[in-house]
């Protein structure tokens, strides 16, 4: 069911109690079979059903929007409860902590020119380590990916694509490596700070602007 379809356009403001009840009744009903579907999809094995669960995803961070608009405060702050309940931030919600990020050594880059087809890119990859401020906003969506407002560069080591392969590679700088919005790239310089171009407050749009990252370094590695 299209939410944009229920009685009334979705950028008004409903004013009849009754009215606005019965919309949040339809809204509530949508909203738990999208968080059934979401989660059946990311439950796939080795993310076969990652983009289908992104388009449903997507739909609920339009339409949680949607309904800070529409609907009273009581009846959204329901919708947002219901959500946080099923999806639990992945992330410290105060304080400082440390994430991890997997990135594109500099240099490495510009030789074999930016996700070129002729080098390899398991051997260009670099895990920065960061540490989140506790004045840097931050959030999760529907999985484990987080993103931030602001981090500080701790490390900058070396993904080895051989598993037997111990040796320890440090590097100074690194860029990102894949930036969904817009044509900016973020640099992480070893003890430096980085700061996203801006920042989603819409929790649920987990590929937006900011700071994309992991909390444990295994998943950064994995994520791409």
């Amino acid at each position: 069911m299209n939410t944009n379809d229920i009685w009334v356009d979705k950028h008004e403001k409903i004013e009849d109690d009754e009215l606005e009840n019965k919309v949040f009744d339809r809204y509530m009903a949508w909203f738990k079979d999208k968080i059934i579907l979401v989660k059946y999809m990311r439950a796939k094995p080795h993310g076969h059903g990652t983009y289908g669960a992104f388009v449903h995803e997507q739909e609920i961070a339009d339409n949680i929007d949607n309904a800070k608009s529409m609907f009273t405060k009581e009846h959204y702050d329901i919708l947002k409860e219901m959500l946080e309940k099923e999806f639990p931030l992945k992330c410290p919600e105060k304080g400082s902590f440390v994430g991890y990020k997997k990135c594109v050594v500099l240099d490495k880059s510009e030789q074999c020119g930016f996700f070129g087809s002729d080098c390899d890119l398991n051997a260009n990859h670099v895990l920065v380590t960061l540490e989140i401020p506790s004045t840097s906003r931050r959030s999760s969506a529907f999985g484990n990916k987080c993103r931030c407002e602001s981090a500080k560069v701790i490390d900058i080591i070396g993904i080895n694509a051989d598993p037997y392969d111990r040796t320890i590679i440090h590097y100074e700088s690194a860029i990102s490596g894949f930036v969904p919005h817009g044509p900016q790239l973020l640099h992480y310089i070893k003890n430096g700070i980085v700061v996203a171009d801006s920042f989603d407050d819409n929790r649920w749009r987990e590929c937006s602007h900011g700071i994309h990252f992991f909390m444990e370094p295994e998943e950064a590695i994995n994520y791409w």
